[in-house]
């Protein structure tokens, strides 16, 4: 599913660290479907482990 073309729906494929916003490594995407309407109202990427270890541990690796 897509949320298509709809400039009114938000997109979040992006994750804020260490004050910048750097691209997922997982690169999946996950349609957010609104309980009351069940229609597309979002699309977020989810975070994975790597991208948890670089905001948890950043450059100190």
């Amino acid at each position: 599913m897509d949320i298509g073309e709809d400039k009114r729906k938000k997109r979040y494929l992006r994750h804020y660290v260490d004050g910048d916003w750097i691209e997922s490594e997982g690169g999946t995407r996950h349609v957010v479907i609104s309980p009351a309407t069940e229609e597309p109202t979002s699309e977020v990427t989810p975070g994975t482990a790597v991208d948890l270890a670089k905001a948890v541990i950043g450059d100190f690796a």
